[in-house]
């Protein structure tokens, strides 16, 4: 009796054995799972975050952008011109695709009558933004015409 007694102690230990093992392994799938969709829910936080800095950026450069537009525009309508030079010759330096610092710039070389500046300037302008076309037209025309002119 004893030795069927151990024998069905082994069997149940053996079964229980083989059930604890198939539990161990499905809870450690049970945890990769879990880790790889903290994972991807890391990455992903992490991508929209960076996403969202990108847009806040550029919510900002835009800003910077108006503010100095704005900036010359008011120089501008002053007639300080030689500030105006002054502060569209930093933005050009600063941010050289900025089609605001050249358009202003232009209108300052248009005001002391420099046309090739002028003209350069103004080209400049609407080279990077075709948007500057209808606002530049009228000043390269009489721009133009003074080349023609010799003046």
């Amino acid at each position: 009796m004893n030795d069927s007694f151990t024998v069905a102690n082994d069997r149940r230990r053996n079964t229980i054995g083989l059930s604890q093992a198939a539990d161990l392994r499905a809870l450690k799938k049970a945890i990769w799972a879990l880790i790889i969709v903290v994972c991807v829910s890391a990455a992903c936080q992490i991508y929209f975050f960076y996403d969202a800095i990108s847009v806040f950026n550029g919510i900002i450069q835009k800003q910077q952008v108006v503010s100095a537009s704005e900036q010359m525009e008011e120089l501008y309508l002053q007639g300080k011109f030689d500030a105006l030079a002054e502060k569209a010759n930093l933005r050009i330096t600063s941010h050289p695709y900025d089609d605001f610092g050249y358009f202003y710039l232009g209108l300052t070389y248009y005001q002391q009558e420099e046309w090739l500046a002028a003209q350069g300037n103004l080209n400049k302008a609407v080279s990077l933004d075709p948007g500057w076309s209808d606002r530049v037209s009228p000043y390269l025309e009489e721009i133009n015409a003074n080349i023609e002119n010799g003046e």
